[in-house]
């Protein structure tokens, strides 16, 4: 093999464990910016919550406006979203219903998608790294079908 090759494997290899060390690291960081966001919901702890949510959090959901039957957008902010959090809306939930399903479904440079399921909700999840912090910058979330009914 002739030097440029041989420079340009080693480069590749060096920049691919690069690369993988980093996803790996920012995983590490998005589970546990996901972890502050569960915890805070179901501890009722607005520190723990204020520290996962960008303070231009959006968090959405699409529902049936009940007089019409027509769809309707409702959105959360993140001041809301501390307010249901100060105001214990999470920790109603038992204890062993706390155990909630998280899959990261990408990472890619400085934005992560993440996908949370727990017993009554799933929910998307959009992180953004910013100043070098993982934050929930937008979340889209539905009921599952059979709390649907409960309401």
């Amino acid at each position: 093999m002739n030097i440029i090759k041989r420079i340009t494997f080693i480069m590749l290899i060096t920049f691919t464990l690069s690369v993988k060390a980093q996803i790996k690291q920012d995983s590490i960081k998005v589970l546990e910016t996901v972890n502050l966001y569960n915890q805070g919901w179901y501890e009722g702890d607005s520190i723990k919550m204020g520290k996962a949510l960008h303070p231009e959090l959006v968090k959405r959901i699409v529902r049936k406006f009940k007089d019409t039957g027509n769809d309707v957008v409702n959105n959360l902010s993140y001041n809301l979203m501390i307010q249901y959090i100060i105001a214990g809306y999470g920790t109603h939930t038992p204890k062993d219903k706390q155990n909630d399903k998280v899959t990261i479904h990408d990472i890619y440079g400085n934005i992560a998608c993440v996908k949370v399921e727990s017993v009554e909700i799933v929910e998307y999840l959009h992180l953004v790294k910013y100043n070098e912090d993982w934050k929930v910058l937008n979340v889209l979330w539905d009921v599952k079908p059979i709390n649907r009914l409960k309401n």
